[in-house]
């Protein structure tokens, strides 16, 4: 009577792994870049529902909101856990700028930081490439122009 071995060989078990590797060297990337346009989508979303938020004020009391706190989401964070920010432009030099300086919105700025949680009103900076913004007082919202 022959006794045979029931268990995986070494070559078997490193086929097994080398298919396992090259699986998830696809998976992840995938899934990372499906994470961030979800993330992405979801800033997009809030940011509309802080506009009409803030019209809604604007148009019940005539004036901007001097904060996110007189429409009572100064605590609302964006999908990599930082705060929105909102700040009436009183000024060109107080407004962010797209990439050829000149200012996104004329009323109010509203804005994630992004991934990177970083962000500069300077035009054209790369740290600026993943925030998501309103633009064009409302006409655009999404990645920063």
């Amino acid at each position: 009577m022959e006794n045979y071995n029931k268990g995986f060989s070494l070559i078997e078990f490193i086929i097994v792994l080398a298919i396992i590797s090259t699986l998830a060297s696809i998976a992840i990337p995938a899934y990372s870049s499906l994470t961030l346009n979800c993330c992405n989508k979801r800033a997009i979303s809030e940011i509309r529902n802080i506009n009409i938020a803030v019209r809604a004020y604007q148009t019940e009391k005539g004036i901007l909101p001097a904060s996110m706190r007189d429409i009572s989401l100064e605590n609302l964070r964006d999908p990599w856990g930082n705060l929105y920010h909102y700040q009436p432009v009183t000024s060109a030099s107080t407004s962010i700028q797209d990439r050829f300086g000149n200012a996104l919105n004329s009323e109010y700025d509203l804005y994630s930081f992004g991934q990177d949680s970083t962000s500069t009103p300077i035009a054209g900076s790369q740290i600026n490439n993943d925030d998501i913004v309103l633009a064009g007082n409302g006409d655009y919202i999404g990645i920063r122009p």
